[in-house]
């Protein structure tokens, strides 16, 4: 029978298994707050109870109406925002301005039938596609996110999953036409 090595009465596997549970738990509890935002989009929306949205005008996702805006996405983020205590700030804009302002930070989100494919996708950062409606040349619908935004977008993330019957049936119809 081989036995185990040891230094005085260590047992050293016993010892090494200590030693890595100890250097696991220093490594866990340095990762509390990740992910993280690189700019800190997150924090700012708790403290000043407000999320900057961006809009493009793309039906059913996204509509210009007179009540306020309207849409499929439009009510998503209505509910995202209740949920994190803030109260949205709409700002209509072409897909080339809301892109360009996400870049700058200078908004949280954009929505407004974006999908997997586009080409804006290495500007910016996109949720994982949310939407059970689907295109093969498009891919799933998304969201847009400011670059390094990673807790935002997370938490964004979590809240479309657990909304997977975001889309009602209707919805789901408006969309394919």
């Amino acid at each position: 029978m081989v036995k185990p090595a040891t230094i005085g009465t260590l047992d050293l596997k016993k010892l090494a298994a200590k030693v890595s549970a100890c250097i696991a738990l220093l490594f866990l509890s340095a990762c509390e707050d990740y992910p993280k935002d690189v700019n800190g989009t997150s924090d700012t929306i708790q403290e000043n109870q407000l999320i900057r949205v961006g809009l493009i005008e793309h039906a059913p996702w996204v509509v210009d109406d007179q009540m306020g805006p309207q849409g499929i996405e439009v009510e998503l983020l209505r509910e995202f925002s209740a949920s994190l205590g803030a109260t949205p700030q709409w700002t209509f804009l072409s897909e080339a301005e809301a892109v360009e302002k996400l870049v700058h930070h200078e908004l949280d989100i954009v929505i407004g039938g974006l999908t997997q494919s586009s080409p804006r996708k290495k500007e910016v950062g996109f949720t994982r596609p949310y939407s059970a409606v689907q295109n093969q040349e498009t891919g799933g619908h998304v969201m847009a996110i400011a670059p390094g935004e990673n807790q935002l977008v997370t938490t964004l993330e979590t809240f479309l999953k657990s909304r997977k019957d975001g889309l009602t049936q209707n919805s789901q119809n408006e969309a394919r036409e």
